[in-house]
């Protein structure tokens, strides 16, 4: 599974907790770093760019955007073609590393 795709079925998954921070720290976990690493505030922009308006505006707005736009820590939803990201897996498969 891509970083789009995980990003997409972690907020298809978990539409109630689908922060950025959330989003991020479980794709961080995906990716095999350690819970210590994930947690450390010099990571914090890790992979920020999926989440940027400024970004070229690749992912958001387009695949993802914010439930509530004037609140910072608002979750976020799936566009109609974010959708298309979404893998079906089990939860066992999902959080292989977590």
């Amino acid at each position: 599974m891509n970083n789009l795709e995980f990003i997409a079925t972690h907020i298809h998954n978990n539409p109630d907790n689908a922060t950025f921070s959330e989003i991020r720290f479980n794709l961080m976990l995906y990716k095999g770093w350690s819970v210590q690493r994930a947690m450390d505030p010099r990571n914090r922009g890790w992979n920020s760019c999926y989440f940027s308006k400024g970004y070229k505006r690749q992912y958001h707005g387009k695949l993802w955007v914010k439930i509530d736009p004037n609140n910072r820590k608002s979750g976020y939803m799936l566009t109609e073609k974010g959708k298309e990201y979404v893998v079906n897996t089990t939860k066992q498969e999902y959080n292989k590393n977590a």
